[in-house]
């Protein structure tokens, strides 16, 4: 038996010792209500718990970054919405415009409130911002450039891919210009009242005007629809010609310019020298049977091409039948319809030299036909531009396919492939720099083209963060919405041929915001779902960080419950074996 060594002593005290600490521990579990307060606790649970709480985090700012999304998204659906409201609007002022019973007045304000409307659209296009960031002026676009100045893709599908497109463009689009040559002096006057349309607008001529009055009549008034009028007059020519130029704004076939006289006598007094495009036969029912005075009328086309029908001795009724099959047999380039009480015969060319003539050889028969031309007019139309998709030898892997298909319409190039595929390439001639524009010669053996090549870049869009890690994004494409994107900035809504015109643009219009409005539907939902699932993964792994990190109270309880047993057995232990060497004092004894 030893005294200087208690092993008893020294084995309860460490273990009184490790219970000691085992208690400490419980109690800062319990009181934190971590199970890991520190690395040594566990640690590989430390490690994954890190991470995990950067995944929590990274979650729970890309769930806000999603909803922010949403807003955004709704901020400019809801300014599209209002965009289609008043589109709709505007399409049902175009629709009471083009109805022949409105007066003056009621015409004018018509394009008044279009006119407004239109002011507020491009409005709300370039003010629509979130977050001082603009949504519909363009800026939230796909990025697409062009090696041609003056070029522009003014629209993309969702379905384009990034890459390099080519198109050759082998002829300008042209505007309408007529020229308007008056066989009388400025300081004529014209002696007659009447009436001059031009593109359904029309512009009174007092019988006290000078020619100079009606040509600053004109002038004034080429605005109201959509042409640029220019002095044409020539002093130098022999004789000397006093003129004026009317070209449209717009480009191809829907560039048109109109020229009308009210009769023939305002034609004459303005020296125009307009023809007629539309002759009428204006046949009396009563009189049907009646038998005509003898003689022979002669039709004649825009190629001179003319019939001559012997009518003496025949009814109005024998007649009609005769000059339809007389027109057709003879290949005379009229159609030729029944009219009201008689028959009506239309040229089927345009332009000058656009005419239809009939007459009688004798005043008798003249009367007794009804002929009379029904208008004076000069009709000219813009062409096309002409282009093709180019070859398929620039870089990049996503070009124009086989299956891709273009179409000209003025002064922009469609192309529309499988899946939605479709690009809309605006040229403007007069943007572009003269090399680009001496490239095109059709005279040339073979004929020059213009190339023009397109880059679509995946850049420029709305780029959403919504996700923990990097390249979890989601790109919002949002177009430009201005009224040239949505081609109603020409429209004129002055004259009812105009209103008529509107309503075509409109609802191209109207087709364009939904079309948006459906992709920014399909955003809202995609992001809302972005939302529910971020929530859920946030969810789900705050659940394993939890199981990890925290502490189940009362499995951590029960612990300390019995920790606490054991420190008090080990107290006790260490006071027994610190009795043991007393028992040495008996050997002493």
């Amino acid at each position: 038996m030893r005294i200087n060594t208690n092993i008893s002593a020294i084995i309860a005290n460490s273990h009184l010792q490790r219970n000691d600490d085992l208690v400490s521990q419980s109690l800062e579990r319990l009181s934190s209500g971590l199970k890991l307060n520190r690395s040594s606790d566990d640690s590989a649970g430390m490690a994954i718990a890190s991470k995990m709480r950067t995944q929590i985090k990274g979650l729970n700012q890309a769930n806000q970054n999603a909803s922010d999304g949403v807003s955004l998204v709704q901020t400019a659906e809801g300014a599209l919405n209002e965009v289609e409201a008043m589109l709709q609007r505007m399409r049902q002022l175009a629709v009471q415009g083009a109805n022949g019973t409105n007066s003056y007045s009621e015409r004018k304000a018509i394009t008044e409130e279009i006119d407004a409307l239109r002011e507020e659209i491009e409005r709300i296009a370039k003010t629509t911002e979130f977050n001082k960031q603009t949504l519909l002026d363009g800026t939230q676009e796909r990025r697409r450039y062009t090696d041609v100045t003056g070029v522009k893709v003014t629209s993309l599908s969702d379905d384009v891919k990034a890459g390099f497109y080519a198109i050759s463009v082998s002829a300008f689009a042209t505007p309408a210009t007529a020229t308007l040559t008056f066989g009388k002096a400025d300081t004529d006057t014209v002696g007659v009242k009447g009436r001059l349309e031009i593109n359904g607008y029309d512009i009174l001529v007092e019988a006290g005007d000078t020619i100079a009055d009606v040509k600053g009549k004109i002038m004034g008034a080429m605005d109201k629809v959509n042409l640029e009028a220019s002095d044409a007059s020539d002093p130098t020519a022999t004789p000397p010609t006093n003129a004026l130029s009317l070209t449209t704004y717009e480009y191809g076939r829907d560039a048109v310019v109109t020229c009308v006289c009210s009769s023939y006598e305002l034609n004459d007094a303005l020296g125009l020298g307009f023809v007629p495009r539309e002759a009428e036969l204006n046949f009396n029912y009563k009189d049907n049977k009646a038998t005509l005075p003898a003689g022979n009328i002669t039709i004649t086309d825009a190629n001179n091409k003319a019939v001559t029908i012997n009518v003496t001795g025949k009814t109005l009724g024998d007649i009609k039948e005769d000059i339809k099959n007389a027109v057709k047999n003879n290949g005379l380039n009229i159609d030729v319809a029944d009219y009201a009480g008689g028959i009506k015969l239309t040229t089927k060319d345009f332009g000058a030299g656009a005419t239809v003539s009939i007459k009688g050889d004798n005043d008798a028969l003249q009367s007794a036909l009804g002929i009379k031309t029904q208008i004076n007019e000069l009709k000219v139309i813009g062409k096309d531009m002409e282009a093709q998709i180019a070859g398929k030898n620039l870089p990049g892997n996503s070009e124009f396919t086989n299956t891709s298909v273009l179409t000209c319409r003025g002064n922009k190039a469609l192309i529309r492939d499988n899946h939605g595929f479709e690009m809309e390439i605006t040229v403007e001639k007069d943007q572009m720099i003269q090399e680009d524009i001496d490239k095109i010669d059709p005279t040339a053996n073979p004929p020059k083209e213009l190339r023009i090549t397109t880059e679509v870049k995946d850049l420029g869009m709305m780029t959403l963060h919504v996700g923990a890690n990097e390249g979890q994004i989601i790109d919002v494409n949002i177009p430009e919405v201005s009224l040239k994107s949505l081609g109603i900035d020409l429209m004129n809504t002055s004259t009812e041929d105009g209103c008529g015109k509107a309503l075509t643009a409109l609802d191209g219009a109207i087709e364009k915001i939904s079309s948006i409005r459906a992709s920014l539907g399909a955003y809202q939902n995609r992001l809302e779902s972005t939302v529910n699932n971020l929530s859920s993964s946030e969810e789900n792994l705050t659940a394993a960080i939890s199981r990890i990190e925290d502490t189940d109270m009362a499995e951590e309880m029960t612990e300390f419950t019995k920790l606490q047993v054991l420190t008090q057995a080990s107290t006790a232990m260490v006071a027994q074996a610190n009795e043991r060497p007393q028992t040495v004092l008996q050997l002493l004894s």
